[in-house]
C-alpha cells in the first residue's frame, strides 16, 4: 500500500511540474524557460555548496545527528529541488534555503526519520575533534619540573614509537661540514 502511495505522489509531482512548466513557457516563451531551468540548476549547486560550507565552518561535523540533521536535510532537499528541471520544484527548493522556513522544513523532515532521533551518538566527545583535543581536566597533573617530563595531560598516552638516527651538532663548532678536518 505504501508503494502505491509513493507512486501516486510521484505521478502527481510530475503532472504539477509539466503544468507549471507549460504555464511559464506560455508566459515568457520556450527558450527563456529552458535557459531558466539550467540557471536554477547552477544556482542550486552553488547554494548547496555555500550552505554546506557554512555548516562545516560552524563545527557541524562534530555535532550529533539529532542536531545536524535538521540543518542538512533542507539543504539536500532544497538543492535537489533546484537541480531537477521544473519550476514547481524550484519554488520548493528556494523555500528550503530561506532561513525561517528552512528550520521548519528541517524539523518536519527530521521527524520522518525516527531511527536518527533514537540512535546513540558514538562520538561522545564531539566527533572528529575529540581525538585532537587534549583533556584539560588533567592539566594540573602535568608538571614540567617533575621526574617525568614526557608525561602529557591526556587520558590516552601515545604508543607511537619513533625510530631514527641522531647526530650531535656542537653549536660552538664553526667548521663547515664540507671542509675536511
Amino acid at each position: 500500500m505504501r508503494g502505491l502511495f509513493i507512486l501516486a505522489f510521484i505521478i502527481a509531482l510530475i503532472w504539477v511540474e509539466v503544468l507549471v512548466f507549460g504555464l511559464v513557457a506560455d508566459a515568457i516563451d520556450v527558450l527563456p524557460t529552458i535557459i531558466g531551468v539550467f540557471v536554477t540548476a547552477i544556482i542550486g549547486f552553488q547554494l548547496m555548496r555555500y550552505r554546506f560550507m557554512q555548516i562545516l565552518a560552524s563545527g557541524g561535523i562534530a555535532k550529533p545527528p539529532h542536531e545536524i540533521m535538521p540543518m542538512v536535510l533542507p539543504v539536500l532537499i532544497g538543492g535537489f529541488g533546484l537541480v531537477i528541471p521544473g519550476y514547481a520544484s524550484d519554488a520548493f527548493g528556494i523555500l528550503c534555503f530561506i532561513p525561517g522556513t528552512r528550520h521548519l522544513i528541517g524539523s518536519a523532515l527530521f521527524h520522518l526519520f525516527p531511527a536518527a532521533r533514537n540512535r546513540p551518538f558514538p562520538f561522545q566527545g564531539g566527533g572528529f575533534t575529540a581525538s585532537m583535543n587534549m583533556n584539560m581536566s588533567n592539566q594540573d597533573a602535568y608538571n614540567p619540573d617533575s621526574n617525568h617530563p614526557t608525561e602529557m595531560p591526556s587520558e590516552h598516552p601515545s604508543e607511537m614509537i619513533v625510530e631514527g638516527k641522531a647526530e650531535h651538532v656542537d653549536p660552538d663548532d664553526n667548521h663547515d661540514k664540507t671542509e675536511p678536518r
